[in-house]
């Protein structure tokens, strides 16, 4: 998320409907719960609470440097509403991966576009 991958990944993940939470959660991970993106702001929900989040670079390291974290970023839908889309769901994951892409270029340090 160096440079400009926060910037970048939270307006993915506000236009994109798309959620952080570490793999492990609860039990070994690094935190419980999901972090989203709502109005420009990062927000971390557990049982329903949430809690605005100020920066998510921040938010990760003041995690103990023993704790594994192994992040996803995933959108949730209901399974008949997947099922209902049929093959135009694979478009769908196709245009958030290609969203996803300056992310990833940012956290890499390639330039955009090479």
């Amino acid at each position: 998320l160096a440079g400009d991958g926060e910037k970048i990944l939270s307006r993915i993940a506000s236009e994109n409907h798309l959620a952080i939470r570490d793999h492990k959660g609860d039990k070994d991970g690094a935190f419980s719960g999901i972090i989203a993106c709502e109005d420009g702001r990062w927000v971390h929900t557990v049982d329903e609470k949430t809690n605005d989040i100020d920066s998510l670079v921040l938010f990760l390291e003041r995690i103990p440097a023993d704790r594994w974290l192994d992040l996803i970023v995933k959108r949730d839908f209901p399974k008949d509403e997947a099922i209902g889309r049929g093959e135009q769901i694979a478009t769908d994951i196709g245009k958030i991966f290609t969203a996803l892409l300056p992310v990833y270029e940012a956290a890499s340090g390639i330039s955009p576009g090479v």
